[in-house]
């Protein structure tokens, strides 16, 4: 029976679409575990059902593909998006909600619009551990605030997020961002020029 199936891939490596409908149709019954590369939006729909699958790590360039592995995955408990290339930055328009406890989302340099990751986190209303490494064109507090908003059952969270604010339009210093709710711990402001602040935030 197989348990596990990861791949070890290139950034550009791309599953071959066969493979990821039948991952998504419950040909591996017993399949619980799974890594794959690169996955277009595409390649999934709805009717796939993966009911065995607990722990997910994919990448893919449309934020959409995120409702969709829900759909397929109705047992998941964690899943570890990678989310790549030019993003849309309007969310996904479906609404859905899942049981999901926890989730790693990943978009780097690649900025992850506050609307869409608003749209994203309502889907998860139950997750308990977040990590979060973007970059944002808007208030780190505010983030944070809507953060707290949507995942109320939230115990642990990290982040690395690379503010893309000009320094002009920086209302709150790094220390209050603390204050915005007990489920965060102080931040560590590691770089701040005129055009950025890095800011590794970390819950213990």
């Amino acid at each position: 029976k197989l348990n596990k199936l990861t791949f070890v891939f290139k950034s550009d490596f791309e599953t071959p679409r066969r493979l990821v409908e039948e991952i998504f149709s419950n040909e591996y019954p017993s399949l619980s575990q799974v890594t794959l590369g690169l996955v277009q939006s595409t390649s999934l729909n709805s009717s796939l059902q993966c009911p065995s699958l607990r722990s997910l790590s994919i990448r893919s360039t449309d934020p959409s593909v995120f409702v969709l592995l829900l759909r397929s995955c109705p047992q998941l408990i964690h899943l570890q998006l990678h989310l790549v290339g030019t993003l849309s930055s309007s969310p996904p328009s479906e609404q859905f909600t899942h049981r999901l406890k926890r989730l790693t989302l990943w978009s780097h340099l690649t900025c992850l619009s506050a609307n869409v990751l608003a749209h994203l986190l309502t889907c998860v209303p139950h997750v308990e551990h977040f990590y979060l490494q973007t970059t944002c064109q808007s208030s780190f507090v505010q983030l944070l605030g809507m953060i707290e908003g949507r995942l109320e059952n939230l115990q642990r969270f990290a982040c690395f997020v690379r503010e893309s604010v000009r320094r002009c339009h920086r209302s709150e210093p790094v220390w209050q961002m603390a204050q915005v709710s007990a489920v965060f711990r102080p931040v560590r402001c590691i770089k701040e020029n005129e055009d950025e602040r890095i800011d590794l935030f970390f819950r213990v």
